[in-house]
């Protein structure tokens, strides 16, 4: 029963963080308002993300004592950061510059299928017939929830698709490698060290000493702080908590996704966006995707 009843946290847990995940878009959109592109926003999100997990993990934790970890757990998570964090953010940016947001955005949720092989593969996970249907069932409400149904906008350019297949790709890694150590390093200091190396690496590659410094406003730092808080930090805390748990790996994209609904939403509500029978679809087809993921006592 216990590990029943850790195995219903750590799935709330994943579910929180996608829920926070899809707060993101206000912060986003105010931050390219005032003139930042996708690097720039990445880069704040992880720098803000690691100053604030200071605090937290010497609370936490209990001083600094935890952030001594093994070089093995070390390795993995500064391959977190370059490829769930840089990497992943360099590949979207392309998509997007070159498909645009409607194609990169669906691209993005084959993630689930990248997690499903590599669950597979590392931790002997079972393929099961429901968490193929799920699996559909999720990529076609997130194309629905995202387009709208208007496919008009939907580019096939090759270089573009295959950045959005990468970014979805990449974007799985965080699942995996955060699954991989989850026995090993505490979830905090694990979060502390994603966005530590990510923030590493981002800086290598976005070079923000060449940027326009004229953005840099107090409502830009403020935002700034915003996303790291709520877009970083706090989802990222649940997440791997949530992994840290015994949960099955290749459920949790899927129960992530919620990140959809709640981005669309808010799109909805704030910025009006279309609403209309496709979008519904979509949002009911993406929980109707994670209920078929619940596991059963005999699967298929």
């Amino acid at each position: 029963m216990k590990n029943r009843s850790e195995s219903t946290k750590g799935y709330i847990e994943i579910f929180a963080a996608g829920c926070l995940w899809g707060c993101i878009g206000p912060f986003m959109q105010g931050m390219s308002d005032l003139g930042a592109g996708s690097g720039l926003i990445s880069l704040m999100r992880q720098g803000f993300g690691t100053l604030m997990m200071i605090p937290v993990v010497l609370v936490a934790c209990k001083g600094t004592k935890a952030l001594k970890v093994d070089k093995k757990s070390l390795f993995v998570l500064m391959l977190m950061g370059l490829f769930s964090e840089a990497v992943f953010n360099l590949c979207y940016s392309s998509a997007v510059s070159r498909v645009g947001v409607a194609t990169a955005a669906v691209l993005l949720y084959t993630a689930p299928i990248f997690v499903m092989i590599l669950s597979r593969i590392l931790f002997s996970e079972a393929v099961t017939s429901r968490k193929i249907l799920a699996i559909a069932i999720n990529l076609l409400g997130c194309t629905l929830t995202v387009t709208n149904g208007d496919f008009s906008g939907v580019s096939f350019a090759v270089v573009g698709v295959i950045f959005g297949v990468l970014a979805g790709f990449f974007y799985a890694t965080v699942t995996i490698f955060g699954k991989y150590i989850s026995g090993d390093v505490d979830p905090y200091v694990m979060c502390f060290y994603n966005f530590l190396f990510g923030t590493f690496f981002l800086v290598l590659f976005t070079r923000p000493w060449n940027l326009d410094f004229g953005m840099f406003r107090p409502s830009f730092y403020l935002l700034g702080a915003g996303i790291g808080l709520f877009g970083t930090v706090l989802p990222y805390i649940f997440y791997m908590k949530g992994l840290s748990r015994p949960i099955e790996t290749s459920r949790v994209p899927l129960i992530a996704s919620v990140e959809t609904v709640v981005a669309a939403i808010l799109g909805v509500v704030l910025f009006h966006e279309a609403f209309g029978i496709a979008k519904l679809l979509g949002i009911a087809l993406v929980l109707l995707s994670v209920a078929i993921s619940n596991p059963q006592k005999k699967e298929a």
